[in-house]
């Protein structure tokens, strides 16, 4: 049953009553959302999710929760007398897009720097969609499975998989997590690395070196759950994540893929 859609003090007033049953990410949004309503018009779905501390898809589950399709409607509920017209300093906000009657084609780029960064923009579009298309048979609801159950992640890889592993680091530290990663170099995890490790904790492996080269070696100690992000499928893994190949700046293919997984087990975490 989708709820009724309050909007302005009505909606306020909802979220008052509802923050002692909200889950505390959720209840997060909902303290936000209470002390800058006004401005919340003029602010990004990532600016409402760094200051509440938590993921755009926690932003859009709230907004959802109280019957909007998704960020975008629910921001604008609070519209009226007294909200703001004017971004106040800590707001992030777009220009507005332009208008164009439906004869007059899209703007082109009309100098060189323009061309170039045309050029990559669109580079990003079809990389993103075959990722898109990729992502049902990735593997990414096994490992995100396995990882939200871990008391303890030891993250594993070589200096390959650093962009990756750093985007990780800071998510789960923001959720707070606890984590501890290993970095190996060269292929093979020092002997005694995972001493330390818990029966309940789970290994991550990064095996983030390209393809056809030479693999991580990883022996986890027995009995210790073993999920796999990288290239290529790990048969000895339990939960494998295979990312499309990687396509311009592998900073930017393993970063947007660590958003992907936190974003996952930030959802998964609100259920």
């Amino acid at each position: 049953m989708i709820p009724a859609r309050l909007v302005g003090p009505d909606l306020l007033d909802k979220f008052k009553q509802d923050l002692a049953r909200l889950s505390p990410k959720l209840g997060a949004v909902a303290k936000y959302c209470l002390q800058h309503h006004t401005s919340l018009h003029l602010q990004r779905i990532t600016h409402v999710a760094q200051h509440s501390a938590t993921q755009p898809s926690t932003v859009v589950r709230f907004a959802k929760q109280y019957g909007y399709s998704g960020f975008h409607d629910f921001k604008f509920a609070f519209l009226g007398p007294t909200a703001e017209t004017t971004p106040t300093h800590e707001v992030v906000f777009a220009p507005p897009p332009q208008t164009a009657s439906p004869s007059t084609p899209a703007a082109q780029p009309n100098s060189p720097i323009q061309r170039a960064a045309w050029a990559l923009l669109e580079e990003a579009e079809q990389t993103l969609k075959h990722w898109r298309e990729a992502l049902p048979h990735a593997g990414l609801e096994p490992v995100v499975n396995l990882l939200r159950q871990a008391p303890h992640i030891w993250m594993v890889g070589t200096a390959s998989g650093v962009p990756l592993a750093t985007a990780l680091l800071e998510g789960w530290r923001r959720q707070g997590r606890p984590v501890t990663w290993l970095v190996c170099e060269p292929q093979t995890l020092p002997p005694g690395a995972l001493e330390g490790a818990a029966p309940t904790d789970v290994v991550l492996w990064l095996d983030m070196d390209a393809e056809g080269g030479e693999a991580l070696k990883l022996e986890a100690p027995v009995g210790l759950k073993v999920a796999s992000v990288g290239v290529r499928p790990r048969a000895a893994a339990d939960a494998c994540l295979v990312l499309p190949a990687a396509t311009g700046d592998r900073r930017w293919w393993m970063t947007t893929w660590a958003q992907a997984l936190l974003a996952g087990m930030d959802m998964a975490g609100t259920n």
